[in-house]
């Protein structure tokens, strides 16, 4: 019974401020909104970023060692091609195109050129407009960014090394390739076979070994190690899921920093609350001198006020919790749109819902509420305990 009745006063005396109870709570919405929305974008960069490096994890690229070879020979990519374990390999050629035109008599430019299977290609990127190339025909490809920069279409000429071709497809914009080495955004791309007839090379500037399961890199690297450096280096073994494991400790600890500094709104709250509380003992020093003079006991009047803070703290970070859903989705939104191109995003098979109410996302919002209620609950043990301490003669004749 008493319980209840000291739950009716708290919650009386926050009708009778209401006002200042408003804005006293909307300190604690916007801190509950700004650690849970940060909260919320830093797992969703987090979560994007991991489901698209997820297809490069079990990637393992093998460059040449530059103190042996600017190349990786034939015979060593037929040792890597023999690895005892299931995947394909992506022999790629790469170089520099010094004599690239638009036209016969156009000023002439310097561009990257790369060489690879076209089967492995259209495996490995998506096309934003055109085909492919076809048979024997003098076509290519060329990345979305070299279009742009070059103000260049599909069915435009490009004059390479003296050679006509025809661009018949441009390569959608790569945020993220298969393989983090492999981006053809400022490339031209032709087959291998185009590639020995534009560029004299003698071998290939890597080789990405795309391996089916993944428990079986750690032994394709030590094949490869064993096989090409056994008597000296002779080519460099990257394993991919090394970098983005570092990658995403990176991401993870960004978000726990966005949310710390987030968290500083709420800790700029909790003085309001507690500056609130006191000039409320203040206000009520008579009402309190009257409850202890009529026997009540000082944890009675320590819980009153408990309960009057966390009722405001409460009701503010619920209201803050439910505002964070909606800047959560806001957020998610732009960053989407902004910085991942839908074609991405169908790849990692993440969708709004997933992102906003995945599990780290929920654990944002209910630290959001809990970081908040928490807040004003220690805001408002001093004041309690403050009016808790009045001496009830003294209180009864303040004025």
């Amino acid at each position: 019974m008493a319980e209840t009745i000291l739950f009716r006063m708290a919650y009386r005396n926050l009708r009778r401020h209401f006002s200042r109870s408003v804005l006293a709570g909307i300190g604690i919405i916007i801190g509950v909104v700004a650690v849970t929305t940060i909260g919320i974008l830093g797992s969703t960069v987090q979560m994007t970023v991991s489901a698209q490096l997820s297809g490069l994890a079990s990637d393992v690229v093998i460059t040449p060692m530059m103190s042996y070879s600017e190349y990786i020979s034939e015979k060593q990519l037929r040792i890597i091609e023999k690895v005892p374990v299931s995947g394909d390999v992506t022999s790629v050629k790469q170089d520099v195109a010094e004599n690239v035109s638009k036209g016969l008599h156009s000023e002439s430019f310097r561009s990257s050129i790369i060489g690879v299977d076209l089967d492995r290609a259209r495996a490995l990127w998506y096309l934003e407009s055109g085909r492919w190339p076809a048979g024997t025909r003098d076509e290519i490809v060329v990345g979305h960014r070299f279009a742009n920069d070059k103000n260049v279409r599909v069915g435009s000429n490009l004059y390479i090394n003296g050679a006509t071709y025809r661009i018949v497809g441009i390569i959608e914009e790569q945020q993220g390739t298969s393989s983090a080495m492999l981006n053809p955004n400022n490339a031209i791309v032709v087959s291998r076979d185009k590639f020995d007839r534009l560029i004299t090379s003698e071998g290939y500037a890597y080789v990405i070994l795309s391996i089916k399961n993944i428990s079986d890199i750690e032994n394709a690297k030590n094949y490869i190690e064993t096989r090409l450096n056994g008597r000296e280096d002779t080519v460099s073994v990257l394993v991919m899921s090394d970098i983005t494991q570092s990658i995403e400790n990176v991401f993870g600890t960004l978000a726990l920093v966005l949310s710390a500094i987030g968290a500083i709104s709420l800790v700029v709250a909790g003085i309001s609350i507690l500056n609130v509380m006191l000039m409320s003992v203040l206000e009520r020093t008579k009402e309190i001198g009257v409850m202890r003079a009529i026997g009540s006991y000082r944890g009675e009047v320590t819980r009153m006020f408990i309960y009057e803070t966390v009722m405001l703290g409460g009701i503010a970070s619920f209201v803050g919790m439910a505002l964070s859903i909606l800047g959560g989705y806001l957020v998610n939104t732009v960053v989407l749109t902004m910085f991942f191109p839908p074609r991405m995003i169908a790849q990692t098979g993440l969708t709004m819902s997933s992102l906003l109410f995945g599990q780290q996302a929920i654990l944002s919002i209910v630290e959001g509420f809990l970081i908040g209620t928490a807040v004003t609950f220690v805001s408002g043990i001093y004041p309690a305990y403050r009016a808790a301490r009045m001496a009830p003669m003294e209180a009864l004749r303040y004025e």
